[in-house]
């Protein structure tokens, strides 16, 4: 989603600073971790940190959207002055203002210039936490402060501290500690980055009453509250570096030419940039899913936080990493600003919890299966919703839930009883507009309509007809082909299968050879067509066919509708490696198709082909039915061992779901950015190819999982029944039987419609610029 003018105009402003007060030489030996007062004069001047204050608290008012823009501007810009410790700070005191006067006094003091302020959490041997280490008590008229605090980010410059203790019993409190009084010990220090870090010692210092500006429940909501905003700070900064050190790094692998040719048109050197875009797009949605929710102080909020830290902190390293390899020696010198971005991104990905520690941070914090992926609903969105929800738990049956819930695949009877409900509800073709017979669903609704009956284990319909001829037809189709075909497929009584991909043509489905020759009022077809989903089952095919041989091998591609009846096509199956017959292949001998069966014009069926392509793009993050799978992991983690503990406890397998976990809430705050795309503009922009390839082997690891899950139970299995055989001993649960058959299936949502691999090429050709 574009930004508004008015954070635009606050980056840009951001930006000009930055450029105008950042070093012009990198030199690390220089460094003193002291922030230069000129630098300083310029960010008080410019008013930036007062992005993310209400404007109660002097601030712009426009909440922590614009705290995001600042802090991803200065971390793009190298920017060391002492933003991140200063924004948290007034983070901290801004909640506390209301209560205190003195919190409210020093926030004007900061607002105007004349205060610094650092926060004072760490403490020794904690890791990213407290350890009890520093303690106060009231004496009379005075507070005695003891303690010590570690990483103080901006303390060697701060004029006063803000402070996390605790009374002797345990009572959090917040503490406003002047930086000079009787009995503090600073010591100052360079951090890996050059900005300035300390630590601080409290040897029994006096404060006076009014420096204790929160305690109890306040102060530890206020603290929470402050920690979460300080790592989705420290994440936002580390996305204005990866994003300019992946630019740079781009930039230099389309200019720097080894054995004849720039490094960027190697293949390797194309995927492994596309994933690294993909890391930071990711780590991008993420982290504002996170902001919005701490800004609404949603009950999930903290899990938010850390599902945007943790892929934050994994793309800050991995771009830090690469970037560097691919300077080769040069990105690993101090005169070199790729060198320098490196260190800052090890900060940010280090300070206020690495990955490691959001992700225990997210498993303490999770209460079971993940939430929603629409993100915010209109009325009348949720109000569709419960209508949907309605209907699913009236209409279809037990058996069909259980069995789906199970990972398996109902019997056709019981399928067309639930698909049959769904006609008589309208529903059927749900992807249909009104005018051509269905329920006329935007885009929005009918992906609210794919996840609500996937959440509910509905069986997933038969997507050749109601979601591809269907639209094909309804787009180019010949009245005479709507008349013919469309009442069909919305009743659900003829099927369709697929004909693109050939032996020779898979992701490379220009290179299709099966001919059409136009003798009089027909085709006659000849070639062969491969892993061709349901055609055992299937009255039509759509194909493409090549009717002539251009020097553009797009060209002379057409689209053909042919009754699988027609004599010269054989069907024969293909047995997949879980024992399944879903693929086959598909003979034309000499078969005659009419011409009135050709959609659009001869030689033009490519444009069409890429029409269904966009069509599905984002009907395939809703359809891989992730949700199912992911419910369960979670009743298989649930399952007990012979010591009655959860599987799911094993230190391992924990680690392994809570990161799974981690990536379903991150695609679905990536579809509910797509969704307010389209809610916006009509259309999805250039991240749902990106999505697509996150979701894809979201799928397949979830898979893996759940047959891990099982150990040496996992093994047996009945190739003819694509299914592990029912044991008098085994695990009891229906789901565990087709854990290793859907692992072994999964594989092929990495090729279908084009590999991984072809579409990473695209990304890199079409978003990136490589070169070929």
């Amino acid at each position: 989603m574009a930004e508004d003018s008015e954070l635009e105009l606050l980056r840009e402003s951001v930006r000009r600073l930055v450029e105008r007060k950042r070093p012009a030489i990198w030199n690390s030996a220089g460094a003193t971790g002291r922030c230069d007062p000129d630098v300083w004069a310029a960010v008080r001047d410019s008013g930036l940190l007062l992005a993310g204050l209400d404007s109660a608290h002097g601030g712009f008012d426009r909440g922590l959207a614009a705290a995001a823009v600042v802090l991803e501007e200065t971390g793009r810009g190298l920017f060391d002055a002492p933003v991140l410790a200063n924004m948290i700070g007034l983070q901290l005191l801004q909640r506390a203002a209301d209560r205190s006067a003195n919190a409210a006094a020093c926030l004007a003091s900061v607002i105007e210039g004349s205060e610094r302020l650092a926060f004072g959490w760490s403490e020794p041997g904690a890791r990213f936490g407290w350890s009890g280490a520093t303690v106060h008590h009231v004496d009379g008229d005075r507070i005695r402060l003891s303690g010590c605090k570690t990483m103080v980010i901006g303390g060697g410059d701060a004029d006063t501290l803000i402070v996390a203790s605790r009374l002797a019993e345990g009572t959090p409190a917040l503490l406003l500690v002047p930086a000079a009084p009787a009995g503090v010990e600073r010591d100052g220090y360079a951090l890996i980055d050059n900005q300035g870090g300390a630590d601080i010692r409290f040897d029994d210092v006096g404060l006076p009453l009014d420096c204790l500006i929160a305690e109890g429940a306040e102060a530890q909501a206020i603290l929470d509250n402050g920690l979460d905003f300080a790592a989705l700070a420290a994440t936002s900064q580390a996305l204005g570096a990866m994003q300019a050190l992946f630019d740079l790094t781009l930039d230099h692998v389309k200019q720097r030419v080894q054995f004849g040719r720039p490094i960027g048109a190697n293949q390797v050197v194309q995927h492994r940039l596309v994933d690294l875009l993909r890391m930071i797009a990711e780590t991008r949605v993420a982290t504002g899913a996170a902001f919005a929710a701490l800004a609404a102080g949603t009950a999930d909020r903290s899990l938010a936080v850390a599902t945007a830290r943790v892929l934050g902190c994994r793309a800050a390293r991995k771009v830090g990493q690469d970037a560097v390899q691919f300077h080769g020696a040069i990105g690993t010198t101090d005169e070199s600003v790729v060198s320098h971005y490196f260190r800052k991104l090890i900060f940010l990905s280090t300070i206020f919890g690495d990955a490691g520690h959001h992700c225990d941070r997210f498993a303490a914090l999770d209460d079971g299966e993940p939430g929603g992926t629409t993100g915010p609903l209109s009325e009348a969105e949720a109000a569709f919703c419960e209508e949907i929800r309605a209907f699913v738990e009236a209409e279809l049956s037990p058996e069909t839930r259980a069995i789906t819930a199970a990972g398996g695949t109902p019997p056709q009877a019981l399928r067309l009883e639930w698909e049959q409900a769904l006609g008589r509800k309208g529903w059927f073709a749900y992807s249909w507009p009104e005018a051509e017979g269905g329920p006329g669903f935007s885009v929005v609704e009918q992906f609210l309509f794919e996840t609500i009956t996937a959440e509910m284990n509905a069986p997933r319909l038969p997507l050749f007809g109601i979601k591809m001829a269907g639209p094909i037809l309804n787009a180019f189709g010949t009245a005479e082909q709507k008349a013919r075909h469309l009442s069909g497929i919305m009743a659900g009584t003829t099927s369709w299968c697929q004909g693109y991909s050939e032996p020779g043509a898979g992701s490379d489905l220009a290179s299709l050879q099966t001919r059409a020759d136009r003798r009089g009022d027909h085709y006659v077809v000849n070639g062969q067509k491969i892993w061709t989903t349901a055609a055992q089952h299937a009255d039509w095919i759509f194909m493409l066919v090549r009717t002539s041989r251009e020097e553009r091998r797009q060209d002379g591609i057409t689209f053909l509708l042919a009754d699988m009846r027609s004599p010269g096509i054989t069907v024969r199956p293909i047995i997949s490696a879980d024992g399944h017959h879903g693929f086959n292949e598909v003979f034309f001998q000499d078969v005659e198709v009419p011409v009135e069966n050709r959609v659009g014009e001869e030689g033009r069926g490519w444009s069409i082909a890429k029409y269904l392509l966009s069509h599905e793009r984002l009907g395939v993050l809703g359809s891989l039915a992730l949700r199912q799978a992911m419910g369960r992991a979670v009743r298989s983690a649930g399952r007990l061992d012979a010591a009655g503990r959860p599987f799911g406890d094993h230190p391992a397998l924990k680690a392994r779901l809570t990161m799974l976990k981690i990536r379903m809430r991150a695609l679905d705050a990536w579809i509910a950015r797509l969704l307010a795309d389209i809610r916006e503009t009509g259309s999805v922009g250039q991240d749902v190819s990106m999505a697509m390839i996150a979701a894809t082997l979201l799928g397949q690891d979830i898979a893996e999982f759940n047959m891990d899950m099982l150990g040496e139970d996992a093994l047996p299995f009945s190739f003819a029944d694509s299914r592990a055989p029912e044991r008098r001993f085994g695990p009891a649960e229906d789901f565990t039987r087709t854990a290793t058959a859907n692992y072994i299936y999964q594989r092929v949502f990495t090729i279908l419609g084009g590999t991984t691999e072809i579409q990473k090429n695209i990304i890199a050709k079409s978003i990136l610029g490589l070169p070929s």
